[in-house]
């Protein structure tokens, strides 16, 4: 078939999206009325090979009937869809379909474990004690704006208004879909939310990285002190998240960094993201000495090799680690705590960047010390210093040691590093027992 009458046979033949974005086709038949012609749409085709056999099929009616041809009657029966009384439907028997299901308002995608996990702790804190018991006609635009205006008094983030917003958007979709309701109406949420927070990243002020590391010691018993410690160092988050117990170096304050590991195998390499070691300070050298320790005993234990600095034995598959967002959740937790502004962990690796350069560092300290292949990318964080104040003249050529790191950091060939010796009790003897 020529490309001609392929264009003439798929003439009038349009696709749409339905609101859960599923593919739907569609075709329009002119008639004649009082002396225009008028487009009649035929809708709701799940392919395009339907449409076009259903629309030969009436229009070899409309020549048959001739002017006593009438689309209307066709139209109806062509979209079958009724819409039941939104008060027969009680909002808790949605969301308890929707849970079932699990659905997302993307091609009928199944959730995430992490995203099904937002969606319930949204469904129980905010959205079920507005809606419960109440049908689904009372579940309004307005009735969300206030609901939000709510939840902004008692001083919920806009990320977490966002959360709630998006999973309330599902749910509405989904009845929506099912014609238990006409349409959804936080189909646009940016409408609802408003202005997201401005995302530019800055750095911990003295004051804020003060509180922030006394909080740290007491969330969760200082579970994860070492973990959000070492992130002000400046690796980036998933460099400090698969960090191994054979690439530190405590006798040089040095570690090796690598790419992020994840639950579902290594990425690959960006350019500017292989391998390189990062000097310590003294501080976070002691304290990644006793984590060693601990998490040795914790993967031994569990019958596993003693590979990861920070290991999350709860970790389904092979590669035992956190991921990215539970690091967030702890960097949050942390700043509520502190009560200081919200943190993303990335904020960490900005504030090293600015602490090193406000401090009297030049950009190239900056940019051998976070890794990066481009200056331009390490001015990206220097531009931002002066929230910490006047810089600082430093007097003599001291590469690193602005964040407490060793004066002359020395970074040693592969094959001339020392053989790390497993953990043992004391902090001290694991010390000692590194060669020179």
């Amino acid at each position: 078939m020529s490309n001609e009458a392929k264009k003439e046979k798929d003439k009038g033949i349009h696709s749409y999206r339905l609101a859960n974005g599923q593919l739907r086709w569609a075709y329009v038949i002119y008639v004649v009325r009082e002396g225009k012609s008028r487009p009649f749409w035929f809708k709701g085709f799940t392919t395009k090979t339907a449409a076009l056999e259903k629309k030969k099929e009436l229009l070899r009616l409309k020549e048959t009937l001739g002017p006593q041809f009438r689309p209307e009657a066709y139209q109806r029966r062509q979209n079958p869809r009724t819409y039941e009384a939104p008060n027969l439907h009680l909002f808790d028997k949605i969301v308890v379909q929707w849970l079932n299901t699990k659905e997302t308002a993307y091609e009928a995608k199944k959730l995430s474990k992490s995203r099904l996990y937002a969606c319930t702790r949204s469904v129980n804190d905010f959205i079920l004690p507005t809606y419960t018991g109440k049908p689904m006609s009372e579940v309004t635009r307005a009735s969300w704006v206030k609901k939000l205006d709510e939840m902004t008094a008692e001083g919920h983030s806009w990320h977490i208004r966002k959360q709630a917003t998006s999973c309330l958007s599902i749910f509405l979709t989904y009845a929506a879909d099912r014609g238990y309701i006409p349409v959804n109406p936080l189909l646009k949420m940016s409408s609802v939310l408003g202005e997201p927070p401005p995302t530019d990243r800055a750095p911990l002020t003295e004051e804020e990285r003060r509180k922030f590391l006394a909080a740290a010691r007491l969330y969760r018993d200082g579970k994860y002190y070492a973990l959000v410690h070492g992130m002000l160092e400046g690796p980036r988050p998933g460099e400090q998240l698969a960090m191994e117990i054979d690439g530190f170096y405590p006798a040089l304050n040095m570690i090796r960094l690598k790419w992020n590991y994840t639950q579902e195998g290594l990425k690959p390499l960006p350019k500017d993201q292989e391998e390189r070691y990062l000097p310590l300070t003294t501080e976070t050298t002691q304290l990644y000495i006793i984590q060693a320790e601990r998490a040795t005993r914790e993967q031994l234990d569990a019958g596993l090799p003693p590979r990861w600095l920070f290991p999350n034995l709860q970790a389904e598959g092979d590669v035992k680690l956190y991921r990215d967002r539970k690091l967030r959740e702890i960097f949050y937790a942390i700043c509520r705590l502190a009560q200081i502004r919200r943190t993303v962990p990335y904020e960490g690796r900005t504030t090293a960047a600015c602490t090193i350069y406000n401090n009297g560092g030049t950009l190239g300290e900056v940019m051998d010390h976070l890794g990066h292949s481009n200056r331009k990318t390490s001015r990206i964080y220097t531009k931002r210093a002066w929230r910490l104040g006047p810089r600082a003249v430093r007097p003599g050529p001291r590469p690193v040691d602005l964040l407490n790191l060793p004066v002359q950091p020395v970074t040693p060939a592969t094959n001339e590093l020392p053989t790390v010796i497993a953990p043992v009790a004391s902090p001290r003897s694991r010390t000692n027992s590194l060669p020179d």
